[in-house]
């Protein structure tokens, strides 16, 4: 046993396996009703509590994780290209009121995907040069038009930005003013690689996960019916979900003999 499995009281190891047709059989299957259906912990500073990987080929939207409420219809899933997407909210939880309370601070979400940073530069006689952090700027593609938007922090004719280039841009004062003023900025580009990315259309690939899940439910419904009917497991093998003989045992084993198995 590992030490955190002793310290847990427990000296388990489990590999669950399956060779079954797509979607019909699963390596592991735990259920619960008011218990979590599983566990899992390490002590570990450099090592996964869990590692789920989907060493799929032909579809960069696989899903590697999906998590899904059935009653409210809330799911969230993570693709083999790494990209999240909730029905829900996106959130962070912060104290407040001196740590008394604790409340949710919501992710600002875009129609398209957008990076952004934000900085202050000085007027010198109504003009000033800036130049965009170099980190920031390889993450996104200065190449294409990007936006900025800018605050004076005094009295002045106003500001406006021109020669925007990849490195920077300019900014200067409205009516040609001389102005020696701070100001603050906000830029927005567009991430690279993601340039052309705008309100993808993602509804069959929801309503195919709907329609697995569909699927799911009434191979469950069989296993269920065929149990009432009382149906010996040894026949079960023809529904969806077969238990093999090294899993299984009839419903008038002993708990102890169940232990033992």
């Amino acid at each position: 046993a590992s030490e955190t499995g002793v310290d847990e009281g427990y000296n388990v190891g489990i590999w669950g396996d399956t060779g079954g047709g797509s979607g019909d059989f699963w390596g592991v299957l735990g259920t619960a009703d008011e218990n979590p259906a599983g566990v899992f912990m390490n002590s570990s500073s450099s090592a996964e509590t869990m590692l789920i990987e989907n060493n799929a080929k032909s579809s960069s939207s696989a899903i590697v994780l999906e998590t899904y409420g059935t009653y409210f219809g809330g799911q969230c899933t993570i693709t083999v290209s790494g990209d999240l997407a909730c029905s829900g909210t996106v959130s962070g939880v912060v104290p407040a009121d001196n740590g008394a309370r604790k409340v949710s601070l919501y992710s600002l979400q875009s129609p398209e995907n957008w990076f952004e940073d934000f900085g202050s530069g000085q007027l010198a006689n109504g003009s000033a040069q800036v130049t965009l952090d170099p980190t920031f700027a390889s993450t996104v593609n200065t190449g294409v038009e990007y936006h900025v938007f800018l605050t004076p922090k005094g009295d002045c004719e106003g500001l406006y930005v021109t020669n925007e280039t990849a490195q920077g841009f300019e900014v200067h004062e409205l009516r040609g003013g001389h102005s020696s003023i701070a100001f603050d900025y906000r830029i927005t580009a567009k991430r690279a690689g993601y340039e052309n990315v705008r309100l993808t259309d993602v509804t069959a690939h929801y309503q195919q996960m709907e329609q697995q899940r569909k699927l799911r439910r009434e191979r469950m419904q069989q296993r269920r019916a065929a149990r009432a009917a009382g149906a010996p497991e040894a026949n079960a093998a023809s529904l969806p979900m077969p238990l093999t003989p090294a899993a299984s045992f009839t419903a008038s084993a002993s708990p102890h003999a169940r232990a033992a198995h």
